[in-house]
Formats: structure tokens, sequence, C-alpha cells
């Protein structure tokens, strides 16, 4: 039997989709997808979001590089992933906390077309939880440019 039979229905395999989760650094970050995700074991959920490293603004030991894909997910039993959320919207969208709502966080998941091209600016820093482990805590503020990008002489936010 030559090798090659050994690997029969490689050219067909689906690419594997391994997660580069986000680690300590300061970085300039292109939105590529937000969406909800539940965990099929025990259905917990979760929120995904993904994005381009478009710059390194400070980095550490381990940073990300330029033009790497990212991925933060944040479980939502916490109340503080919630808060993140709402942070990362406004920071992304330029709205106002205030306006960001359960009915936005949906429009933006159901249609990433609204959010997915744009940038914020992240801080991923270590913290260790009351239990003792590691943990990455992503905060997130707007691009510098993002405002001329969104919203151009003022005209309304499309969503």
């Amino acid at each position: 039997m030559a090798t090659a039979d050994y690997y029969t229905g490689v050219d067909d395999a689906p690419e594997l989709k391994t997660k580069n989760w986000i680690r300590p650094g300061h970085y300039k970050l292109v939105v590529t997808d937000f969406r909800p995700a539940t965990r099929q074991h025990d259905g917990e959920q979760f929120q995904v979001i993904e994005f381009d490293v478009a710059g390194v603004l400070k980095s550490e030991d381990g940073s990300h590089s330029t033009g790497e894909h990212v991925t933060h997910m944040m479980n939502l039993r916490h109340k503080k992933s919630l808060s993140r959320i709402k942070q990362f919207i406004s920071s992304v969208s330029g709205l106002p906390l205030s306006q960001i709502t359960a009915e936005k966080c949906g429009q933006i998941a159901d249609d990433n077309s609204l959010i997915a091209g744009l940038s914020v600016v992240a801080e991923a820093y270590m913290i260790t939880t009351e239990k003792g482990s590691p943990f990455t805590v992503v905060d997130y503020r707007s691009s510098p440019d993002q405002t001329e990008e969104i919203c151009p002489n003022d005209e309304e936010i499309p969503f």
C-alpha cells in the first residue's frame, strides 16, 4: 500500500478552528466576529469576539504580532462579562453606554456586518482569581481613528 493511501480524504477534511486566546499586551484590533456560543455538554453560555491584530501598541512577553487572529471569550454567568460586553460595544460603535441594550447586542450578533471591520483598542493583562488561578482581563476603549470611520460629519450610527 502506498503511503498516500493512509491520507485518503485529507483533501476534503475541514480546517480545524483552533483558538488563539488574547494574551497580555496593548493592541489595536479589527473586529471579525461577534457571536454567542453555548457549551454543548452543560449549556453554559459565552460571548465570543474575534479580531485581527492591526497593531501592537505595547508588547509584553508572548504578545501577539500584527496580522494574528485572536479570540476573546467571556462566560456570561459572570456579571463582569456583561459589563465588558457593554464596554466593548460602546468602544467599537461610539454609542454611549446608556444605549447598549440586550436588543442592540442581539442585533450586532445577528448581523456582524454592523461592527465587522471596525477597530478598537484593547489592553489585556493578567490577574489572579480568588481561587488562585491566572486569568486574562481585557479592557476595551475606542480606537483614536474610529470616530471618523463610524460617524463621518456626526451622522447617525447605522444601528
